[in-house]
């Protein structure tokens, strides 16, 4: 099936996305069951459950179960575009409980979302003790640096986080914001002046996207916690991935389902959301005492590399689709 996307804004409505082969693959017969995604943004998505539902096709809708900025038309789309699937796949147990009490007759499945760490694992492997300590010497990152690894925009408050380098006591002072990640928004020049703003602006670094798994991992390994103050996602999984603590804002409905394995004070350290002087508190206390971040690294390994993992993810769509199946 060729594939089409396109993403269009209007107004009153917002985002929309066109994506026709939906509505292909809803007509072909050589598939016993689809699998949608459950956002009412998309214009094909109500068209391809009625053709499903005219080719006798199973439909599993899978997606969030919840939007972030909630808006009663697509809360009306989504509430009735799921009467018409045969079950829908969820990220975390907890909104799966609120959407079996809102679709009592509707099948929920939780299939906890991961990512693959082999490629993090074989990295480490190489990560020698003297290679990073050339790198960190070489790059001049022999301090306790943060870090911040996803694309650069606005729902992530990157300012919150340049803004809490001024305020961490003096003893922190040799603290770098290490930032990876593409910029679709445009937003370098004004983080860079944010930094400026507050007198920090040579203890941040705009690195621009990386992609080496190697490189990846050295400036992970060369970092004392992962940032991120809002809007967090898989990210925590690939900072929890190299046992890396995070400090992320406290307001769960600004982030994505991912958060969910953010536990304060086991693998992460969770600070007021917005607040930079709140983040800074954190970010001290994580870097004065090595036996916190000891205990918060071992719990970030431990989420990653025994609880959310892609065998459970799969697991979780396998029990959808065999359910599916076998009540077609």
């Amino acid at each position: 099936v060729r594939t089409f996307w396109l993403q269009l804004r209007l107004p009153l409505f917002g985002t929309i996305f066109l994506q026709p082969h939906q509505l292909q693959l809803a007509w072909r017969r050589d598939y016993d069951v689809l699998v949608l995604n459950w956002n009412a943004r998309f214009v094909f998505l109500l068209p391809s459950l009625l053709v499903c539902r005219l080719t006798r096709k199973a439909v599993v809708l899978w997606g969030h179960g919840f939007s972030k900025s909630p808006a009663g038309w697509r809360t009306t789309i989504r509430n009735f575009v799921a009467r018409l699937a045969n079950a829908v796949v969820l990220y975390d147990d907890k909104t799966a409980v609120s959407v079996r009490q809102e679709h009592p007759n509707l099948r929920v499945f939780v299939a906890p979302n991961a990512i693959d760490q082999t490629k993090t694992l074989e990295s480490l492997a190489i990560c020698t003790d003297d290679a990073l300590l050339a790198f960190r010497t070489e790059e001049e990152l022999l301090g306790n640096n943060l870090l911040f690894v996803s694309r650069l925009q606005h729902g992530n408050q990157l300012d919150v986080a340049i803004k809490a380098l001024s305020y961490l006591p003096v003893e922190f002072t040799d603290s770098k914001l290490l930032i990876v990640g593409d910029d679709p928004d445009d937003i370098s020049k004004e983080l860079q002046d944010i930094a400026a703003k507050a007198g920090v602006a040579d203890r941040v670094r705009l690195l621009g996207p990386i992609y080496d798994p190697l490189k990846l991992c050295f400036i992970f390994k060369s970092s004392a916690a992962f940032i991120y103050p809002s809007n967090i996602g898989l990210s925590i999984l690939h900072a929890f991935g190299y046992g890396l603590p995070v400090v992320m804002g406290n307001d769960f409905s600004k982030h994505n389902p991912e958060a969910i394995y953010a536990q304060d004070r086991k693998n992460c350290l969770l600070f007021e959301h917005s607040d930079p002087e709140s983040c800074a508190s954190k970010l001290a206390e994580l870097l004065g005492s090595d036996s916190l971040r000891h205990e918060l690294a071992q719990g970030a390994w431990e989420t990653a590399h025994k609880w959310a993992t892609l065998d459970k993810m799969v697991d979780g769509f396998r029990k959808a689709l065999e359910y599916v199946l076998a009540n077609k």
